[in-house]
């Protein structure tokens, strides 16, 4: 059920026009920020006019720079969205900002992205990377409460964590130096 995610971006062409889409609750704010740029780019569709974004996801933007094979699903979508852009000759330029430095517009899209309504359009598209990242942590939960509410938590007990197995093995690591 989506919600919770949004995307929210800001334009100002003639009149000042703003547009909001919510995203899958799956979706890292990663795949956020990556795809608020790809949604930006399309609804920025302005002919013979070049585009500068501004961000405040720095991680976003160095990716996009470092993109490579095994680069994520969403940055290399974002790339296809940018070299088609680039065949006809319009330049997109983005601008790293620092989040909260109150840089207006980055403000405005800040606020936006607070005031998304469960009516705001939705994007369906989930990143596969986010889908096995939730899987795995599903899996670890699932197999926890199993254990848990199991036989063998009564007869084990819970799983030594490294704190635990230090104390343990510490005097050990001097027997075993002093044998040598």
């Amino acid at each position: 059920m989506p919600q919770k995610s949004r995307l929210n971006f800001n334009r100002r062409h003639f009149l000042q026009s703003k547009f909001s889409y919510r995203i899958n609750p799956i979706n890292s704010v990663f795949t956020a920020e990556v795809l608020a740029i790809c949604v930006a780019i399309d609804e920025l569709a302005i002919v013979d006019k070049d585009i500068l974004i501004l961000s405040d996801s720095f991680s976003a933007l160095n990716s996009l720079k470092n993109i490579n094979i095994h680069s994520t699903y969403v940055i290399q979508r974002l790339a296809s969205k940018l070299f088609v852009r680039q065949t006809f000759n319009q330049n997109i330029t983005f601008l790293w900002v620092p989040g909260d430095s109150e840089i207006l517009w980055n403000e405005k899209t800040d606020s936006l992205a607070k005031n998304t309504t469960e009516l705001s359009q939705f994007i369906e598209w989930i990143s596969p990377e986010d889908v096995i990242a939730n899987l795995k942590k599903q899996s670890y939960l699932i197999s926890e409460t199993n254990y848990f509410s199991s036989k063998y938590y009564n007869l084990i007990g819970n799983f030594p964590d490294i704190g635990t197995i230090t104390k343990w093995t510490q005097n050990r690591r001097l027997l075993v130096s002093s044998a040598e």
